[in-house]
């Protein structure tokens, strides 16, 4: 007796299942990618970022040292230079460090220019037309800059083709202003010394904070700040300069 075997043919169920299943693991997959890409690119795009601009120093560096230079005379109970009142003076400064523009000397003397001329003083260009000679020994003028960061640094992955932006969940930027100077006096006709002024010190800061990637805000003590953006009250032009603006031998600006 013969055995008759019948095959059986192979069932479509089985091949419908697997087709299925890459189905949807190709669209969760797409979808998982679509998604990632999408929050990068949020992320990136409310991502706070400062960059230097085309000037040598930003407004925010130039206000935190010209307004820590203004600040050393304030607040202090200074007594007066060991000087006749309405006497002649030449203005000389000194620093530790070369300055890093002929310009950061110049506007730094015209500063303490307009503090002596308040005083009463007639400031001259030269030792030649003046009786005494105030040299200005500058210990410290400049910004420091610190950071805290709680979060992921950007960083330029080999397995992806493009950088994956900062993500901050804390980010604090300090950045400070720092003067500290005093003033040695001198009578130009015997180069005899005079007296020395107490040590003149101001400060200023500017800091920024940045809070779970997009919550940013600032705090300073600048008597007017630049605000990045257009939704801001523009400038009060109208504002009293903070010292008078005498300039050397007496000549008002233009």
């Amino acid at each position: 007796m013969t055995a008759h075997y019948i095959l059986p043919f192979p069932s479509k169920k089985p091949l419908d299942t697997v087709s299925n299943v890459m189905s949807r693991v190709s669209a969760k997959m797409f979808v998982t990618i679509f998604l990632g890409f999408l929050v990068l690119s949020l992320a990136s795009a409310c991502s706070v970022t400062r960059k230097t601009t085309q000037s040598s120093r930003t407004a925010v560096e130039q206000l935190l040292l010209t307004e820590a230079t203004e600040r050393s005379f304030a607040h202090q109970d200074l007594p007066p230079l060991p000087i006749p009142e309405g006497a002649a003076v030449s203005l000389d400064v000194t620093a530790l460090t070369t300055w890093s523009h002929k310009f950061d000397t110049d506007f730094f003397k015209q500063i303490i220019a307009g503090w002596l001329g308040e005083q009463g003083f007639l400031i001259r260009d030269s030792r030649e037309n003046a009786a005494f000679r105030l040299e200005v020994v500058t210990n410290a003028l400049g910004t420091e800059f610190s950071q805290t960061f709680i979060g992921m640094p950007e960083f330029q992955s080999v397995l992806i083709p493009f950088a994956l932006p900062e993500l901050a969940l804390f980010k604090a930027q300090y950045q400070t202003g720092f003067a500290r100077f005093y003033v040695n006096i001198f009578e130009n006709a015997t180069d005899r010394f005079m007296g020395a002024t107490p040590v003149y010190t101001g400060e200023t800061y500017h800091n920024i904070y940045t809070v779970l990637l997009v919550l940013g805000f600032s705090s300073s003590n600048l008597t007017k700040s630049p605000q990045l953006g257009t939704l801001h009250d523009p400038v009060d032009s109208g504002q009293e300069p903070p010292l008078h603006t005498t300039t050397i031998d007496g000549q008002e600006p233009n």
